[in-house]
């Protein structure tokens, strides 16, 4: 009898032993699967590119991601404190506030001041409570800074096509409306408005144009054929274009480029470029005035510049000279035809092959326009 409860007591023993090696066993791969879903966790929100805050029932802060420290330029540790003094913004402290007493999602767009730049985010807000005790805050910022930057430039884009549009057609409109008057039975006087009517035409066919390339080379739809071009060539072959233009105005065209320069450039990109440059260089330079082009190599590109001795350009409008539309002297622009698209049009071509614009007032007077591009 005694043998038989030993021997009972002993698999007993074993079984209860067993049993609880499994149960070990099993907490032990609960632990590593949960271990494993945080770490996976983790790593998503580490590397998402919205910023990621995670918030007690106090508002303290008990989590930030990599990306929140990158959008606000923020250093040092910040767990522990609030989003107030994180951020120093009152609404964003309402938001996670709010979601974490009425325990509701929240979003708001709201305008923040990041190294004296301003800065725009969707702010997301979602409440959690945590084994029916802990509650907290999950916030999410969504950086749409460029997205408003997009909209200003397109709603600026519209309100200047708009604003450029409307003055050749006015004048087309009025020229029109006087001949129909009875401005036809004077023939001197038709021959005039019918001039005026097809130089605002022109200028309105010349703005379309270079709009329309604009918003090509702008949307990624413009593509260049790259090929061995020989600058020297091409400088002689806008001067040749401009020569009736230099001729009326006793302009000097200076070509200093004498030796061969072989860039890797799409021609008709380079000469438009040139073009460009030398035909606003023409318009603001004084009669018996200079024209120059000269080049030299850096590195494994060829600059290239234009100088004129016109008046020169205000320091305050140099920075904004490449902006679409923009013109130093708007009035005098108008009556030169300009559209203010020329410069914007150059500096996309030129960033298209890899190069970059400059453009710098001389001390002896005039300005000097820069660009670089790939030597073959």
């Amino acid at each position: 009898m005694k043998s038989f409860l030993s021997s009972f007591l002993s698999r007993l023993k074993n079984n209860q032993f067993k049993e609880i090696q499994q149960v070990a066993e099993n907490l032990k791969k609960e632990i590593s699967h949960l271990s494993n879903e945080k770490n996976h966790l983790m790593a998503i929100i580490n590397a998402v590119v919205e910023g990621v805050v995670i918030t007690n029932e106090k508002g303290e802060i008990v989590f930030i991601n990599p990306s929140f420290h990158s959008l606000f330029s923020l250093k040092g540790n910040y767990v522990g404190k609030t989003m107030l003094e994180c951020l120093r913004n009152k609404a964003i402290h309402d938001l996670v506030e709010r979601t974490i007493q009425k325990e509701i999602s929240s979003e708001k767009e709201i305008k923040i001041s990041v190294n004296l730049e301003e800065k725009y985010f969707i702010v997301h807000t979602v409440p959690f409570i945590n084994n029916g005790r802990d509650r907290g805050c999950v916030t999410v910022f969504y950086d749409i800074t460029r997205v408003r930057a997009l909209e200003e430039t397109r709603k600026e884009f519209v309100a200047n096509v708009s604003h450029e549009l409307k003055t050749p057609l006015t004048n087309i409109k009025g020229y029109a409306e006087t001949l129909r008057g009875g401005a036809l039975n004077d023939s001197s006087v038709a021959l005039q408005f019918v001039r005026k009517i097809e130089k605002n035409a022109l200028e309105l066919q010349s703005l379309v144009e270079d709009i329309i390339q604009l918003s090509r080379i702008e949307s990624g739809n413009f593509e260049i054929a790259p090929r061995v071009v020989d600058l020297s060539e091409v400088v002689k072959s806008i001067h040749d274009d401009f020569f009736d233009r230099l001729k009326t105005k006793n302009i000097t065209f200076q070509n200093f480029i004498k030796a061969q320069y072989l860039l890797r450039v799409d021609q008709k990109a380079l000469k438009q470029v040139l073009s460009n440059l030398v035909d606003n260089a023409i318009k603001y330079t004084p009669q018996e005035g200079i024209i120059s082009i000269s080049a030299e190599k850096e590195n494994k590109y060829c600059r290239v510049s234009v100088t004129d001795t016109g008046s020169g350009i205000p320091e305050k409008d140099i920075p904004r000279v490449f902006e679409r539309f923009y013109q130093v002297d708007k009035p005098n622009a108008k009556k030169l035809g300009g559209s203010g698209l020329g410069l914007a049009i150059v500096k996309h071509l030129i960033q298209t092959h890899g190069g970059e614009v400059g453009v710098k007032n001389n001390p002896s007077g005039g300005t000097q326009f820069s660009f670089t591009l790939p030597i073959a």
